[in-house]
């Protein structure tokens, strides 16, 4: 397995040295999923976070008996139910592959023991901690532009959800039907 991508977005948080890389290597597992194939399911608790190698992965909740997408990951962002993760409670949402994907993963308990034996190990978990706090603002935010404001947001900042993503999942993601989505669109 390739680690390039993983050691590259770890060093834009922190600078690990070869020793700790090693033992993080270590500690990782390789996960593959199929287009449908599911990382956290409701009820489950969150017990590793995952960075994304390739493939495409949703976040979605259950709203009245409706899957509503609330996040994506695509390559080289880590994927967790982060709220799930640091309560240990059950997660609410439901993480799914959109194609096949794989994943390194890293569990708790290796999570907590690379904390023990470095302040760069905690520092990395901080940040990280921080850019998924980070994340999940904005879209709360996000959620009080209009709706042509959220999708041009979106175009702004994400535009590899445009190309990647399938359209209904999008507008689920800006809280739209699908044909509001293709009216906002024609009036680009």
């Amino acid at each position: 397995m390739n680690y390039t991508n993983l050691i590259t977005k770890i060093k834009s948080f922190v600078t690990l040295n070869q020793i700790e890389l090693d033992e993080l290597i270590s500690c990782l597992i390789q996960i593959e999923l199929k287009k449908g194939d599911n990382f956290l399911n409701i009820d489950q608790q969150s017990e590793k976070i995952g960075f994304v190698v390739n493939g495409i992965l949703e976040m979605k909740i259950v709203s009245d008996g409706n899957e509503v997408s609330i996040d994506f990951f695509l390559p080289n962002a880590f994927v967790c139910d982060y709220v799930s993760f640091l309560s240990q409670e059950p997660s609410s949402t439901i993480i799914t592959a959109l194609k096949q994907t794989t994943l390194l993963t890293i569990n708790r308990q290796n999570l907590e023991n690379l904390y023990e034996r470095s302040i760069q190990f905690q520092k990395l978990g901080r940040l990280i901690s921080e850019h998924f706090y980070i994340d999940f603002a904005k879209r709360i935010r996000n959620r009080e532009l209009s709706i042509q404001g959220r999708y041009n947001k979106l175009l702004k900042e994400k535009p590899q959800y445009l190309q990647e993503i399938p359209l209904y999942k999008i507008a689920s993601f800006l809280g739209v039907s699908p044909e509001w989505l293709s009216k906002i669109r024609a009036l680009k």
